[in-house]
């Protein structure tokens, strides 16, 4: 069907609100079943602002990643929230931060929706296998435009050497463990 949306000639299927989908959990575990016995890696985006509840997506197995920062999605509300009721699980999440790109507003303005997330990946090169390798294991952090130089554990003290920010908080199994206003040192 030419309606499709396609990309290289094959059809993309988006589900936005599971809550409606009866045995959501059991057809996305077998979707991401099949979508990583074919290479593709999964992950699950914006849960708040698809009005999902933690009793939507606490479970689901095969993820590798989950949006912790969505430009649009975080005018109505906290996407890191729901990073966290996953990272209380045992299940291992790389954060991702993206963009939706909708752009209502233009790309001027604090209504923009894009080159607000990214993801920064630590690799060899910049090739696609090296990327995605770097994705899978984690390798890499979610920004919102601070880049990380340096981070390294010395003498049990955790330092990190970034560009400029206002605060740097970290969490750990869920809970937040260091939360600083950043000086100049």
């Amino acid at each position: 069907d030419e309606r499709y949306i396609k990309m290289e000639g094959k059809p993309i299927f988006a589900v936005y609100f599971i809550s409606y989908i009866q045995q959501a959990k059991e057809m996305f575990a077998l979707w991401d079943e099949l979508a990583k016995e074919n290479g593709f890696m999964v992950a699950y985006n914006h849960p708040h602002w698809s009005l999902q509840w933690p009793t939507d997506y606490i479970g689901l197995k095969g993820l590798y990643g989950m949006e912790v920062f969505n430009t649009e999605a975080m005018e109505l509300g906290d996407t890191l929230r729901d990073y966290l009721y996953m990272s209380d699980t045992e299940t291992k999440l790389i954060p991702i931060a993206s963009d939706d790109n909708h752009n209502r507003n233009g790309f001027e303005g604090i209504h923009r929706h894009c080159f607000c997330g990214w993801n920064m990946v630590a690799c060899e090169s910049l090739s696609y296998e090296n990327i995605i390798k770097a994705l899978q294991e984690g390798d890499g952090y979610a920004s919102t435009g601070v880049t990380i130089e340096e981070l390294y554990v010395e003498d049990k003290r955790l330092y990190i050497k970034c560009s400029p920010c206002s605060r740097i908080t970290m969490y750990r199994g869920g809970r937040m463990t260091w939360d600083r206003e950043v000086s100049e040192n």
